[in-house]
């Protein structure tokens, strides 16, 4: 970003709930740069302009607001019936069997393969969606797999992403929205030829658009708190997927994990 740009970025973040509803006149006063730079960082950014920027920005305190009333929501039914237990692990079984009629075998084979030839896997989630990703880097990581967990959005998600080349892969973790932060980062893998897997619940999205492939299910109800065990057990899958595919380099990765154990005295 320019100097101008790197403002209005430290600003935005700082002062995210004000800027949601400023228009660009109030906010070029408030940070001293000219309105032509708002709409510029707004488009450098991946946005039309400043309006849609400030839409997104709007759309995310929503969905802050929306996730408290999820947990109230659970929190009150839980009061009214009888076994906790039964009922949420109910809902998660009811939604697994759902993904294993949604998830077609075919693309999740695809996206192993991919995953299994790739120099360097990215790996994005923000938010819950970090869940999934924290797992699968582990098990990735366990099987000699090269693994980059992308930490960051907004401006710092190109620290780490800066790095993409041609013979990597990048999987996100997105739900309940678009996000600009993942079209950015399927857009800088495209530009390196780099493959691109997003794994959501919400397909008709622009970041859906520039995916070199889309895994979609439901999560379980929107109205209610929807937890991650559904992800991470699709992220299970394509782990145990990726390991069919690297055979026995897999197998002597873990085997050299459990040699360095027994050297050092940790069975």
């Amino acid at each position: 970003m320019t100097k101008s740009h790197q403002v209005v970025a430290d600003y935005v973040l700082d002062h995210i709930d004000d800027v949601a509803f400023l228009s660009i006149t109030e906010l070029a006063g408030r940070i001293g740069v000219s309105e032509a730079t708002l709409v510029r960082f707004a488009k450098e950014l991946g946005f039309s302009g400043y309006p849609d920027l400030k839409d997104n920005l709007q759309e995310r305190l929503k969905d802050e607001v929306a996730s408290s009333r999820k947990i109230e929501s659970i929190m009150s039914e839980i009061q009214e019936t009888e076994s906790t237990v039964k009922q949420v692990l109910g809902n998660q079984i009811t939604h697994l069997k759902r993904v294993i009629e949604s998830v077609s075998d075919e693309d999740l084979d695809l996206c192993a393969r991919w995953i299994a030839k790739a120099g360097t896997i990215y790996l994005f989630g923000d938010g819950v969606a970090s869940v999934p990703v924290d797992s699968m880097a582990f098990w990735l990581t366990r099987f000699g797999i090269e693994v980059c967990k992308v930490e960051y959005g907004g401006r710092r998600l190109f620290d780490q992403a800066c790095t993409i080349g041609q013979d990597d892969a990048v999987v996100v973790f997105a739900f309940g929205r678009d996000y600009a932060d993942v079209a950015m980062l399927f857009d800088w893998a495209r530009r390196q030829n780099a493959r691109t897997i997003l794994i959501t619940d919400v397909p008709y999205t622009h970041m859906a658009s520039l995916a070199d492939k889309v895994i979609v299910f439901e999560r379980g109800p929107m109205d209610i708190f929807s937890s991650m065990a559904i992800p991470v057990a699709v992220a299970d899958a394509l782990v145990v997927a990726v390991t069919r595919h690297k055979g026995e380099t897999a197998l002597e990765a873990v085997r050299k994990l459990e040699h360095l154990r027994e050297r050092y005295g940790f069975l």
